[in-house]
């Protein structure tokens, strides 16, 4: 066999190795955004179902008693649960929804005038949130905005992993009634790259998750700090 005859074959070989490679990451691929998309179809599901916010410290409230204006306006939930009303004085608003709010008001308000009409709606959510940390490009404190919040969608809020990310080891720090923090470990590489959605976990308010850094990652800000000094 000459030389040619093995270029053509050697090159034939590449050709369907390619296409069969190629192949299999398309099918990966497509699974993957099935997936993504059924899950992005039941998250909507679940959003349009959420009216179970319970209201909490730093909720801003907009209040309407139906003509009248001396009542009516937004409210900040205080520390300890409360809002305060012009000549009502202190009203409970922590742990409770806003339909039980509004009934909690018309009661109220009922010694004043005879049969008070009365709408809370919540203007800006932010007792209710989840901490992201660590190698993120935004870490930070974000409100779930009274909506169920995925790990994978928390993520992409936080700017998707940085660099030397370790995405294969990413904790997920829940609080217990016993006091014990509840620790995850979720492989967040499989989540985000080969849509393997199975493994995408809700959070909870006042979840932290956290993204370590790789061996790498700290080596070369090791260096970095070494040369600097240098």
């Amino acid at each position: 066999m000459n030389i040619k005859k093995i270029k053509v074959i050697t090159y034939l070989l590449f050709v369907f190795t390619s296409a069969m490679f190629l192949s299999s990451c398309a099918t990966s691929l497509k699974k993957g955004f099935n997936n993504l998309f059924s899950e992005d179809r039941q998250q909507e599901e679940r959003y349009l179902k959420q009216d179970t916010y319970i209201l909490g410290p730093d909720d801003v409230l907009k209040i309407t008693v139906e003509q009248h204006p001396e009542w009516s306006g937004e409210y900040t939930v205080g520390p300890k649960g409360n809002i305060t009303i012009p000549d009502i004085g202190e009203v409970i608003a922590g742990e409770l929804l806003k339909e039980d709010l509004e009934a909690a008001l018309v009661t109220r308000i009922g010694k004043y005038i005879k049969n008070p009409r009365i709408k809370v709606d919540i203007v800006r959510y932010a007792s209710q949130v989840i901490y992201i940390m660590g190698e993120v490009a935004r870490p930070g404190r974000y409100p779930t905005e009274g909506k169920n919040i995925t790990l994978r969608d928390a993520i992409i809020t936080a700017g998707l992993p940085r660099r030397y990310a370790a995405t294969g080891r990413v904790f997920v720090i829940t609080s217990s009634r016993s006091g014990k923090p509840i620790q995850k470990v979720i492989n967040l590489n499989r989540i985000l790259y080969r849509g393997e959605l199975e493994r995408n976990i809700m959070l909870n308010p006042g979840d932290i998750v956290y993204v370590p850094k790789t061996v790498l990652g700290m080596l070369t800000d090791f260096l970095s700090v070494l040369s600097s000094g240098i």
